[in-house]
């Protein structure tokens, strides 16, 4: 997207954050090879300064469609992303700071250190299963400690004060697995 009256062709530069200039980087380099592309806070933030009165004639932004709509910028293109349907998820990060309200239909999301041993991961996530609570997220990530060490995060159905996530937090602490607690949400639905 650009200030309204630019063509593509004119488009010398692209701004956005680093994700969604990565995930779009074939579109860019076959449609806007000489574009000089420069990375910002995020998405939105390339929106903004695109529609600027002060930005560089030729700019333009990849940014959600809702960015346009907030800043007036004019689309030139869509669809220009690796893959159909990407989203992106953001993470609220605060000093103070108590999980909502449960609504029923809540996630809670933990960071978890299995500690050392052959499956210390399948014994915590035996925790949530044998409480009927179900696994809607688990992604590893190195502890950079040493090769092969990881911790793990871990989105759960059910907010932080079910009883059943009280339960298997306690237990999985209680196999010296360190485990924090990041947060419990309504969960998003379409």
């Amino acid at each position: 997207m650009a200030r309204p009256g630019t063509e593509l062709s004119s488009v010398t530069e692209v701004l956005s954050h680093p994700h969604a200039l990565a995930q779009c980087a074939r579109w860019l380099a076959e449609r806007l090879p000489e574009a000089r592309l420069r990375s910002v806070d995020s998405t939105a933030a390339a929106a903004r300064e695109v529609a600027g009165t002060a930005s560089a004639a030729g700019a333009a932004a990849v940014a959600a469609p809702l960015a346009a709509d907030l800043y007036g910028p004019a689309s030139l293109a869509t669809g220009i992303g690796l893959r159909a349907g990407a989203v992106t998820r953001f993470v609220s990060v605060a000093p103070a700071w108590f999980p909502p309200a449960r609504t029923w239909l809540d996630r809670t999301s933990l960071m978890v250190n299995p500690g050392d041993g052959p499956g210390r991961l399948a014994d915590i996530l035996t925790e949530f299963g044998s409480r009927d609570i179900e696994v809607s997220r688990l992604r590893s990530w190195p502890t950079g400690d040493r090769l092969g060490s990881y911790r793990y995060f871990i989105d759960v159905d059910g907010h932080i004060e079910n009883p059943p996530v009280q339960e298997a937090m306690s237990v999985i602490a209680g196999l010296g697995a360190g485990a924090r607690f990041l947060g419990s949400y309504p969960r998003w639905a379409r």
